[in-house]
């Protein structure tokens, strides 16, 4: 199957070296399965998204040398969005919710993978007073779980997951402000772009729950997915356009190299996927050391058990014989018994040292 790829910002600010990581990881995924890497400009934030961005965003891959197809942007896509919602609240999946995010607050028993999580159970408390009140489209989750049963998601570095999307609680898929949220627009439009390998940051992992229920209720395919590492600020915190974080137009209009700093970003992920397999491997090893070691103490248990079975017994004979004025053949005959008793013995505690070695030796190969 070609693989195929996607970056896709929103142009509500400049893109930093974060961004320029991802777009990176992303034309990298595309290129190692002989795919297609494609640009999406989603500009539905309204006054916030602003064209002049956009342009500043293809001026900044081209620095870096990626190469890629630009798809249609959001602001084209507004009646697929609504032809969505209009399904889901249709079958019953949807219901209009004109609570603030005060009141949001105010409520949520919990905070969820996406803020606040709005509890099911209060579905009816906010509803619009009438039809001219501002309202959200919230997903009846604990519904739309009921009715697709359980759904499973796979992560290129993470493994395969069961969806489970009820920590985001009842998720606003159409806002009060917008045509739609970042889950159901984002879910539409990879599908309508054919992409295969959704590329993104971890901080977007636990959304997948949610992006995985919308495409079955949608019957939309399911891709796969990579979520990449974060680049981080030197405090530890993540880059952001809302904390000014230095912008790649910045570094390019000061002469820095967009290829070389590629480059090094394409290094860095590389050298975490060689950390990922060395985990897998650590984890295998990890296990194979568990069951050796499981295999050594229950051969000892057994030794001992052997051991102790073999005393007793030669203590109860001694006495028997003894007693009989039978000491003299019987003590010849004993001494036979205690040298293949102990002969026993000794290969016994060979094996258990074999089984020792081999322990460490996966212990060793585990670290």
């Amino acid at each position: 199957m070609k693989i195929v790829t996607r970056f896709a910002p929103s142009p509500n600010g400049p893109l930093h070296l974060g961004h320029a990581y991802s777009a990176v990881v992303t034309s990298e995924a595309a290129k190692a399965g002989g795919g297609e890497f494609l640009l999406r400009i989603e500009d539905i934030d309204g006054p916030r998204s602003r064209p002049e961005w956009g342009d500043e965003f293809r001026r900044d891959l081209e620095w870096l040398g990626l190469e890629w197809r630009e798809v249609l942007a959001q602001s084209t896509r507004l009646e697929s969005y609504g032809a969505a919602a209009e399904r889901l609240e249709r079958e019953g999946l949807l219901y209009r919710c004109a609570a603030t995010r005060r009141d949001v607050e105010t409520v949520a028993n919990r905070v969820g993978a996406d803020g606040f999580a709005y509890p099911g159970s209060l579905k009816g408390l906010f509803a619009p007073a009438d039809q001219t009140a501002p309202f959200a489209l919230r997903l009846d989750i604990d519904a739309a779980m009921d009715r697709m049963g359980e759904l499973y998601w796979k992560d290129r570095l993470a493994g395969s997951f069961p969806a489970d999307p009820r920590a985001f609680g009842d998720v606003v898929l159409v806002r009060k402000d917008l045509p739609a949220s970042y889950h159901l627009a984002a879910t539409i439009d990879d599908a309508a772009d054919g992409v295969t390998l959704v590329t993104r940051g971890r901080d977007l992992f636990d959304s997948t729950h949610v992006h995985r229920l919308l495409q079955a209720l949608l019957d939309l395919p399911a891709p796969e997915y990579l979520h990449h590492d974060l680049i981080l600020a030197d405090d530890g915190t993540k880059l952001s356009k809302s904390r000014g974080s230095p912008a790649l137009g910045e570094r390019r209009r000061a002469g820095e190299d967009g290829r070389a700093m590629a480059d090094e970003l394409r290094a860095q992920f590389r050298a975490l996927q060689n950390s990922a397999g060395t985990c897998t491997r650590a984890t295998y090893l990890t296990g194979m050391t568990y069951i050796l070691w499981l295999v050594f103490f229950v051969f000892a248990a057994l030794v001992v058990f052997s051991l102790v079975r073999g005393v007793i017994a030669f203590l109860k004979t001694t006495k028997v014989n003894l007693e009989s004025g039978e000491g003299e053949t019987v003590t010849e005959m004993q001494n036979m018994q205690n040298k293949a008793m102990f002969a026993r013995i000794k290969y016994q505690a060979a094996a258990i040292a074999v089984v020792v070695v081999i322990g460490l030796l996966a212990a060793g190969g585990s670290n």
